[in-house]
């Protein structure tokens, strides 16, 4: 892996502008700090202003696991694309796949809490409903091994079966034949008609799209990892800053060269 901010990782960014490319990222641990509950999310000051600028000058996407009302009130300007429940139910000309992932969502959390009880098998275990996915948060478990086993018992007895992508504190649960960040990144770019991406993202559902990226796509990842797929990598999240400035410094140049 490259790191992003090195000459080497600057030139790859620098030539990748020149193409006009969709500027993609995660939401949680990427636009914003990581953090105990995901309620607390919020992108720095500084952060917000560098992202508002770009999408005024690229397509921009945020493709997330979280629903898109929760992650639209999160960020300070809606971007060309704004991707939620990781696709399901979001993508550009797929909205009508919604109403089916929302029932099967619904059906999912009564067999977990009427049928199970899961709710009540950790104070520490929070299950909210994104409506078309669900979302498990177990950071804040006290009893991590009992919680655990019992959460993999209630998602083998789930109908349908669900689609499970883990993050780093918990797991989406998304509806059979949903897309992942792959699929959702693929659509966004031919909706857009770019062939070129930047997708910067910070855990296992990332990597989704980090294992299947054509050479085209600029792949970091948060954090350096000897198993990860992505091609380079910011040492923290607040690296996302300086990557961002130093984008919008060579759209600009670009910009300008482009009206000489």
């Amino acid at each position: 892996m490259i790191h992003l901010l090195s000459l080497a990782g600057k030139r790859a960014l620098a030539e990748l502008v020149a193409t006009e490319p969709v500027l993609a990222f995660t939401f949680d641990g990427t636009l914003a700090p990581p953090v105990v509950l995901p309620s607390q999310a919020r992108m720095q000051p500084a952060l917000e202003r560098c992202f508002r600028d770009l999408c005024a000058l690229l397509p921009v996407a945020v493709i997330t696991g979280r629903s898109l009302d929760d992650v639209e009130a999160r960020l300070p300007v809606r971007p060309a694309y704004l991707v939620g429940n990781h696709g399901s139910g979001c993508l550009p000309g797929q909205e009508d796949d919604a109403p089916r992932a929302r029932a099967i969502c619904a059906t999912w959390l009564r067999q977990m809490v009427d049928e199970h009880g899961l709710h009540k098998v950790d104070p520490g275990l929070m299950i909210a409903d994104h409506g078309c996915s669900l979302w498990l948060h177990y950071r804040l478990l006290r009893d991590r091994p009992r919680a655990m086993g019992a959460i993999e018992r209630v998602l083998g007895a789930l109908q349908p079966a669900p689609v499970v992508v883990g993050a780093r504190s918990g797991i989406n649960l998304l509806p059979p034949d949903a897309p992942n960040k792959r699929t959702a990144l693929s659509t966004v770019l031919e909706h857009a008609s770019r062939q070129t991406a930047l997708y910067i993202g910070e855990d296992e559902a990332d990597e989704q799209i980090f294992r299947d990226a054509p050479e085209s796509w600029l792949t970091v990842r948060i954090g350096r990892s000897k198993d990860s797929a992505a091609r380079y990598f910011l040492h923290h999240q607040f690296e996302v800053l300086e990557c961002l400035q130093f984008l919008l410094g060579k759209i600009s140049l670009h910009g300008a060269l482009s009206h000489a």
